[in-house]
């Protein structure tokens, strides 16, 4: 009987499958991470957008609840959360307007609506919260997360 013969060392590595599971996630360990990233990044961008929603509606409630005082809208809008760096960008602005079923449209101040009552005193409130990013600037992404809210006066 003969002996079988030898395999040679490439047929013998071919048959291998030690190792093929570290390969893999070397392949897939970059999509992995970057994976990772995008969804922090995408977290740390909500958390902005979410204060600065928040500081803008504090700043809009401040409004309905007192007259139109720029200074003081904006202290709302800042001290609306103590969590970051809030700003009232751009400053509140008070304004005159007719609301219709699609929008509200700015009319000088003692102006008649469509529906024949007079324009409606408005104010509109901003706010931007910086946004933390794990990317730096290396991507151009924006740096704040800003938000608005406008509210009709009484």
């Amino acid at each position: 009987m003969r002996p079988l013969p030898r395999l040679t060392l490439l047929a013998r590595l071919r048959r291998d499958r030690r190792g093929t599971a570290a390969i893999e996630f070397a392949v897939l360990a970059p999509l992995l991470v970057l994976l990772l990233v995008a969804t922090v990044e995408l977290g740390f961008m909500m958390r902005a957008k979410i204060l600065a929603e928040e500081a803008a509606s504090a700043g809009a409630l401040y409004a309905s609840q007192h007259s139109f005082n720029a200074t003081a809208i904006a202290n709302a809008v800042t001290s609306a959360s103590s969590e970051a760096a809030i700003s009232a960008t751009p400053a509140p602005a008070d304004w005159w307007g007719c609301p219709s079923t699609t929008a509200i449209t700015a009319v000088a101040a003692g102006s008649l609506c469509g529906d024949g009552k007079a324009a409606r005193h408005y104010v509109t409130v901003s706010a931007a919260a910086p946004r933390t990013s794990i990317l730096g600037s290396s991507f151009d992404l924006p740096a704040n997360a800003t938000a608005s809210s406008v509210v009709r006066l009484p």
